[in-house]
């Protein structure tokens, strides 16, 4: 009977093993290396020609820059950085926190822009087109859990 027991438990243990390797998700992060050019370029037009400078530079060939609700979107964005840019001052640069590949055509890109007094969170979504790289979503808060929840927190959202 003890015998049988052990050799159930060895069983149990193999199959559990066996199927969180199937639903353990694989790490696909990276840094840097993996952020398409148009956002930097974007985040680079920032400290020269400020929010409409970087957006523009963005939105270049975004199928969410004509689309009536992708404007909207987009105008409440602008709207959360120039709130970031009352409350905490001057631009003085920016920090690709983390990069996630979903495919290989996609991309969620996390970063922080810091001001003089605090930090902008962001999350952007990048997709490759035949043509090249376009942004397909972009968010930004202040509150770093609005933003960075999929990759800090674990804990049920409140």
């Amino acid at each position: 009977m003890k015998v049988r027991c052990k050799r159930e438990l060895w069983i149990a243990l193999a199959v559990v093993a066996f199927a969180m390797t199937l639903w353990w998700p694989v790490s696909t992060e990276s840094q840097d290396g993996d952020v398409p050019d148009f956002i930097l370029t974007g985040l680079d037009a920032y400290s020269i020609g400020g929010e409409e400078a970087m957006m523009r530079a963005w939105l270049k060939d975004s199928p969410i820059r004509g689309n009536i609700r992708g404007v909207k979107e987009v105008d409440d964005q602008r709207i959360i950085i120039r709130h970031a840019e009352d409350i905490y001052g001057t631009y003085e640069s920016y920090q690709i926190i983390h990069v996630t590949n979903l495919t290989s055509s996609t991309r969620i890109i996390f970063l922080a822009i810091e001001y003089m007094s605090g930090p902008l969170f962001g999350r952007m979504v990048a997709y490759k087109r035949k043509t090249g790289w376009v942004v397909t979503e972009i968010k930004f808060s202040i509150i770093s859990k609005n933003v960075l929840r999929p990759i800090v927190w674990t804990e049920p959202f409140s």
